[in-house]
C-alpha cells in the first residue's frame, strides 16, 4: 500500500434505525436492487412491504448482505430511503471522498479478498462482523480527489468514443430511412369518433391502431418477407432427458445470444437425439434469426448464422433466402434498422410477443440488387468504425480501472 490501510471498522458503523412493517405508510422509497456493475439503485413500484424495513440516510454506504462481493453496494444520494433486511446501511465515521470510497470497494484487488474469505459459499451474508475486518488505503482527501479525477477523465474519454459510435449508428438508421424513404407519421385526429376494424384491434391492440403509421416509399417495390424466404422457428428438447444435451455437438441458440452479431458458436449444444425428439430444426449457415420474445431489449434483435444451428421456440428463423431477389446482408441490416418498429408490433393489448405471422408479413422495401449491394457496403463500413470505437472505449475503461488500482495499492 502507498498509504497506511485503515479497517472498515474504523471507517463505518451500522445504522440501526428500523421502521416496523405496520408503521410504514409509503413515506420513503423502498430499494428493489443495486446494479452490480456501477452501484445504481433501483426502487420498487409497489409499496406494500411484508417485513420490517431498514433505514438508510443520505451519504450512507448501502450494502447488499448477499451480493456485496459482486458489487451490490452504493453511496446513498437519495436522502432517506428504506430497504429490506437483506440490506444494511452504514454511517461513515471519517472524512472520505464518496467517489473514491465507492471505486476502491469495486477494485478487483479488494473484491478478491472478500470472495476468498466469504465462507460457506456465495450466499453467506456479508454482515458487519464480516466486513469490518477488511482494510483499504486512505490517502489525504486532496489525493483521493486527484486519483478520482484522473480515473474520471479517462472514463470521460471512453464515454466520448461511445457517444461517437452511437452517433454513427444513428446516422446509419437515418441513411436507411432517407434512402428507402421510410417515414413514421403520427396520425392527427379530428374531434369525433374514429373507426377501427375489429380484426385489427384483435391483432395489434387499440394503441397500435391509433399511435403511428409507417409510410414506405413508392420508388422501390415493397413485398412481404414471405415472398423472399421461408420463416421457421425452433424448439427446446426436454430438460428431463440429459441425453438430449450431454456431449451434444449441434449448436442450440437462445434469444439471449441474438444480439445483432454473427453466431459462430453457442453456449449450449444438443445431441442428434435431442434434435429428433423435439420441435427443434437444423438451419443452414447464412440463415437469419429474429428474437420473437425475451426480456429487456431482446425482442426484435437479430443474428446471422455462420454455422448450421438449431434454435429455441422464441426465435424466428429466415431460411432458404432467395438471393436472386435479395442480398442476405441487406435483409439482415434492414431488420436491424426496423428494430424499434418491429418491437412496437408486439406491444399491443393482446400481443406481448412477436409471432411467425407478423414476421412473415413484415413489409420489406426491395431496391434492385446493385442498390442493395451498395447499401451493404456502406453499412459494413459504418459497423467497422463503430466496432473500432467501442473497442477503444473498452480499452480506456480497463485502463482507468488499472491505473486507479495502481494509484492506491502499489
Amino acid at each position: 500500500y502507498k498509504w497506511k490501510p485503515v479497517s472498515l471498522e474504523k471507517i463505518m458503523k451500522p445504522r440501526k434505525e428500523r421502521i416496523k412493517n405496520k408503521d410504514y405508510k409509503g413515506q420513503f422509497p423502498i430499494v428493489e436492487k443495486i446494479r452490480f456493475s456501477d452501484g445504481k439503485v433501483f426502487f420498487r413500484e409497489e409499496k406494500n412491504p411484508k417485513t420490517d424495513l431498514n433505514v438508510s440516510c443520505v451519504n450512507d454506504l448501502l450494502v447488499s448482505n448477499i451480493n456485496f462481493e459482486k458489487g451490490a453496494f452504493a453511496i446513498n444520494t437519495f436522502e432517506t430511503i428504506v430497504t429490506s433486511t437483506d440490506y444494511q446501511s452504514y454511517e461513515l465515521l471519517v472524512p472520505i471522498d464518496f467517489d473514491y470510497f465507492n471505486q476502491i470497494l469495486r477494485t478487483e484487488k479488494f473484491l478478491l479478498q472478500v470472495k476468498s474469505l466469504k465462507s460457506g459459499g456465495m450466499k453467506t451474508r456479508a454482515r458487519y462482523d464480516f466486513l469490518k475486518q477488511f482494510e483499504i488505503p486512505i490517502p489525504p482527501i486532496s489525493e483521493q480527489k486527484a486519483i478520482v479525477q484522473k480515473y474520471q477523465d479517462t472514463i470521460n474519454e471512453a464515454e466520448k468514443l461511445e457517444k461517437e459510435a452511437n452517433f454513427l449508428l444513428n446516422d446509419s438508421h437515418l441513411y436507411f430511412d432517407n434512402l428507402l424513404q421510410i417515414e413514421d407519421i403520427k396520425p392527427s385526429f379530428v374531434s369525433g369518433v374514429n373507426f377501427i376494424h375489429y380484426k385489427n384491434i384483435d391483432l395489434w391492440g387499440i394503441d397500435k391502431n391509433l399511435c403511428r403509421k409507417t409510410i414506405r416509399n413508392k420508388k422501390y417495390k415493397t413485398v412481404p418477407l414471405e415472398n423472399l424466404c421461408s420463416v421457421g422457428s425452433g424448439g427446446t428438447p426436454s430438460r428431463n432427458h440429459s441425453e438430449y444435451y450431454r456431449d451434444g455437438n449441434i449448436p442450440w441458440i437462445k434469444t439471449t445470444e441474438v444480439i445483432d452479431e454473427i453466431i459462430s458458436d453457442t453456449e449450449e449444444k444438443i445431441t442428434q437425439k435431442g434434435l429428433e425428439n423435439s420441435s427443434a430444426k437444423l438451419y443452414e449457415a447464412n440463415s437469419l434469426i429474429i428474437a420473437m420474445y425475451g426480456q429487456g431489449k431482446t425482442r426484435g434483435r437479430t443474428a446471422k448464422l455462420n454455422v448450421r444451428a438449431t434454435t429455441n421456440q422464441a426465435c424466428a428463423v429466415l431460411y432458404d433466402i432467395n438471393e436472386s431477389l435479395v442480398n442476405i446482408d441487406y435483409l439482415w441490416f434492414y431488420f436491424q434498422n426496423e428494430y424499434e418498429r418491429i418491437r412496437e408490433l408486439a406491444s399491443g393489448n393482446n400481443q406481448p410477443n412477436l409471432n411467425a405471422g407478423m414476421i412473415k408479413t413484415y413489409p420489406i422495401v426491395l431496391p434492385p440488387l446493385p442498390v442493395q449491394n451498395d447499401i451493404v457496403e456502406h453499412i459494413n463500413h459504418i459497423k467497422a468504425q463503430v466496432k473500432d470505437l467501442r473497442q477503444q472505449a473498452k480499452e480506456l475503461r480497463e485502463k482507468a480501472k488499472l491505473e486507479f488500482e495502481r494509484s492506491v495499492f502499489e
